[in-house]
This record gives C-alpha cells, sequence and structure tokens, in this order.
C-alpha cells in the first residue's frame, strides 16, 4: 500500500471519529405528552414528558398572556423534579397567588429543557384561549364588539351590543377618547357569577373592566334593563381609558377622575345623587378633591357622593373647556406627568385650583388648600373602584359595585355545568352581527410531538451534508487503494 493510500485511509478514520462525536453531541431530547388543562377560574396546570440520550437535568416553564403589559419577555418557572433520561414534568400556575385571567384572554407557553451533557431544547411555543367552560356561551358580534352571553334570547344580546355602540360613540364625542379596534363583553346572569369567576374581587362588584385585554365581565340578567343601561357604558368607559392611559411610566389617573370619567359615560345624574351632594356642600361636609386621589370612603353613602363629585367635576371639564382639552389631559398623563403637573399645563391650575373653580360654580367656597392638604396627606387609600389583586402580567382590573336596585341573584336561574341555555329560533347571520353556538374550547389541551424547530433542521440538514462528504472521501479513498493495488 503506497503512503499516499496510507495517509488518505488515516485521515479519513479520524474524520469518520470526529463526526461520529459531532452527531451524536447533538440535541437529543425529545417530548412527547404536552397537555394543558384550565380549572377556570382558579388554575392552569402544564405536564409535558421529555426524553433523553444523557440523563435530563434542568427544566424550565416559559410562559405569558396577551396582555398588553411592560413585560415583553413573560415568566419563567423553573420545575423541580428528579433528573433521568425520562422524566415527566408538571406544573400549576395557581392564580389565586398572581390574580385573575378573565374570560377571553389568551395564555401562550414554550418548555425549556437541558440534558447533563449541556444540550438544549425550546419547544415550540402554543397558545390557548381561556374560556370559563362551566358554562355554555353564545356570541353576537358586530363593529369590533363581541358580545358573549349565557342566558336571555338573541333580543337580550342584541341590546347589549346596541348600548356598546352608543356608549362608545358618546366616550369618543364627548371626551375626545377614540374607541380600541376591538372590545369583548362577557355577560353572566348576575353579579354573583361574576364574582366567582375573579379569583379576587369585592364583595360588591357587578362588572370588571381588565383594559390590559380590551374585556370587560358583567353581571346582567336578561330582565334588568335600567342597570344594563349604566354597567355597559361605566365599563367601557374604563376599558377605553384604561387602553389609552396605558403606559410604562407608573403613573396613571386619580380615583376621582377614573371613576368620574366612567359616571360621565353613563349620561346624567340622578336627581337623589344631586340632592346628597348638594346636602354634603351646605353642611361643609364634601370632601377636597385632593383627598379622593387613591380612592373612596369604605361607608356606601359616603363613597355614593363621591362618585357624583367625580362625575360633576369631570363634567366641569367637559362641559367648561371640551373634549380636546380632555383629551390632551389624559395624553399629558399617559406621557409620564402627575395630574397635578397635567392639569396645569393643559387647564392652568391644579387639583386645588380644579376644586376651588367648580366649587365656585356652586355658590360655595372652596375649601382652603392648606386645609385640603393637610385632609390628603392623611387621606387613607380605600380598596375601591380601581384597586385589586391581579395578574401581575396586567395592570389592575376595574370594579363597578352593583346599584342598590339590582335584582337579587335567585330572581334569576343560575346555569349550570352542563345546561343548555333555552333561545328562541334564530334568524341567519346577518353582516353586522353573526350568532355562533359555540366558543367552548376542550379543557384539555393534546399537543403532537415535539418537531425539530427550523434551527435544528438546519444544524441537522449540515450535519448529514457533512457526512454525505466523509463518505464520498472514504470511497474515494477506497478507490485510490485498490488502483495502487493493481498497479
Amino acid at each position: 500500500m503506497s503512503r499516499f493510500t496510507q495517509f488518505s485511509l488515516f485521515i479519513s478514520l479520524i474524520l469518520v471519529a470526529l463526526s461520529s462525536d459531532f452527531v451524536f453531541a447533538q440535541n437529543t431530547i425529545s417530548t412527547d405528552n404536552e397537555t394543558l388543562s384550565v380549572n377556570f377560574p382558579d388554575g392552569i396546570n402544564f405536564e409535558i414528558e421529555a426524553t433523553g440520550s444523557v440523563p435530563i437535568q434542568k427544566a424550565s416553564l416559559i410562559y405569558g398572556t396577551n396582555a398588553r403589559s411592560c413585560q415583553s419577555a413573560g415568566s419563567k418557572q423553573t420545575i423541580e423534579f428528579d433528573p433521568g433520561q425520562s422524566v415527566k414534568l408538571a406544573w400549576e400556575w395557581e392564580l389565586k397567588r398572581s390574580g385573575s385571567i378573565p374570560p377571553g384572554a389568551e395564555i401562550w407557553w414554550e418548555w425549556e429543557i437541558e440534558d447533563d451533557a449541556g444540550n438544549v431544547l425550546t419547544t415550540e411555543r402554543q397558545t390557548r384561549l381561556i374560556i370559563d367552560e362551566r358554562y355554555t356561551w353564545r356570541t353576537l358580534e358586530a363593529n369590533g364588539i363581541l358580545v358573549n352571553w349565557i342566558d336571555g334570547d338573541r333580543t337580550f344580546a342584541e341590546s347589549i351590543l346596541q348600548i356598546a355602540e352608543e356608549s362608545l360613540d358618546l366616550i369618543s364625542a364627548d371626551m375626545g377618547v377614540p374607541a380600541p379596534e376591538k372590545i369583548n363583553l362577557w355577560v353572566y346572569p348576575s353579579s354573583e357569577e361574576v364574582r366567582d369567576a375573579l379569583v379576587y374581587s369585592s364583595e360588591w362588584a357587578g362588572g370588571v373592566a381588565f383594559s390590559d385585554y380590551g374585556i370587560t365581565i358583567l353581571g346582567i340578567a336578561p330582565d334588568q334593563d335600567e342597570w344594563k343601561a349604566k354597567v355597559i357604558p361605566h365599563e367601557l368607559a374604563h376599558l377605553v381609558i384604561g387602553e389609552l392611559m396605558s403606559n410604562c411610566y407608573g403613573v396613571g389617573l386619580p380615583v376621582w377622575m377614573n371613576e368620574g370619567l366612567a359616571r360621565y359615560a353613563e349620561g346624567e345624574i340622578d336627581e337623589e345623587d344631586l340632592s346628597q351632594l348638594q346636602e354634603a356642600l351646605e353642611a361643609n361636609e364634601l370632601p377636597p378633591l385632593k383627598t379622593l386621589a387613591n380612592g373612596f370612603s369604605a361607608y356606601g353613602s359616603s363613597a355614593s357622593i363621591s362618585y357624583t363629585q367625580s362625575h360633576i367635576i369631570v363634567k366641569y371639564l367637559i362641559d367648561e373647556f371640551g373634549p380636546d382639552m380632555m383629551l390632551s389631559l389624559l395624553s399629558t398623563v399617559k406621557n409620564g406627568k402627575r395630574i397635578d403637573v397635567a392639569l396645569e399645563e393643559v387647564y392652568g391650575f391644579d387639583t386645588a385650583g380644579l376644586d376651588a373653580a367648580w366649587r365656585g360654580t356652586t355658590g360655595f367656597e372652596a375649601t382652603p388648600t392648606s386645609e385640603a392638604d393637610a385632609l390628603a396627606a392623611d387621606a387613607t387609600p380605600t380598596a375601591v373602584a380601581t384597586l385589586a389583586l391581579v395578574n401581575p402580567l396586567a395592570s389592575p382590573p376595574t370594579f363597578t359595585p352593583v346599584p342598590p336596585t339590582a335584582a337579587p341573584a335567585t330572581s334569576t336561574t343560575s346555569p349550570t355545568a352542563t345546561a343548555i341555555p333555552t333561545d328562541t329560533p334564530q334568524p341567519a347571520p346577518t353582516e353586522s352581527a353573526q350568532v355562533a353556538t359555540a366558543v367552548i374550547e376542550r379543557s384539555d389541551l393534546e399537543v403532537e410531538p415535539q418537531e425539530n424547530s427550523p434551527a435544528e433542521s438546519s444544524s441537522n440538514f449540515l450535519i448529514w451534508v457533512a457526512f454525505g462528504a466523509l463518505c464520498i472521501g472514504l470511497f474515494a479513498a477506497l478507490i485510490i487503494f485498490l488502483r495502487s493495488r493493481r498497479s
């Protein structure tokens, strides 16, 4: 055998050995039986099985929601398990620790799995729409507004849709705030069902707006026309303004303005509410506006007056200065300015100045600034209206209290998980609204065995190209060897 042939064979054997190490050093982790199950509203369970050519040592679940958030990367949870070549990974997202996720929200997740050799597999990202599957839902959609409801016929849903459209038009025209492209309403038969759909809520909550999701859930029975006409515009105002005010500066509207705008969206102030406000003014018992920045009184009667006070002051700003200046004020706060600075820039007065200007229109003197500042400093924030424990990935929801005249829960029949809502025969869907009979997904999501990602496929392709080149080199060396033997 010639020296050239010997050298060729030697080089070929080295390359084969190197290629074998290269191939077997690649990611050999595979996954199977990936599932997700939802126990609404308490928790979400993630499971997956993983197998490796060497023991699997580490695993994490990366997950998040479609809520607007300053955190773009989601959250990462390290999974505890016994290392091995075949492992079963599981984790429960306990919503009582992080806060409620509303029906209609979407979650996403992916697994990150690492073996003893340092190989890492990141599974393909999965998504899931979260539904309260204890009920059977029907849907009606038009002009970017989706109504999901349980009890009542199509006429009931159409009335909700009509009020929602009219409310958005009013908010846009009178407040200067543009409507979002999409709004998702979930209508439960009563306020009790609303509170049952939340991990944490005030005991008086009759509606909840999740502005970072564009979702609001409402407790409305088919026969509650008066309540329906109030709660829908109120919650939509919270939804629209919450989306407009979304920012990463850590600033927001004071409670009096947030609730005042929502009450303004409801329409005219009730005579009884005005009478109570007048009595408080005459008795010199109306609190300075500054004291309503962080919350209202825990007592119902005092809180009711604060809602009316907030309503009438917001109405004063809009009536006196117009919707364009209101939008300018909201935009200034959104861009990071505190409310007093924003009021000064847009209107030329701060909170105390606004309070004085409004009181001047009523014939009553303003609270002295020094006294207002002292009362504001001593005020204790209360968990009303805009304050609640929620998902840290999103902003807090806003709660709407149930009115005293709301029908009790016993006046409507609560649906069960197996109940099918009764309905009258429906006309064919129109261009403006379509009825769907099923928005419910399976409670367990089966995922196909994990396939290679594009990056892994590209890596495998290069491996096979290198292996093919080595085979060709070996074949060439063999030909040279045979020819040298003949010669």
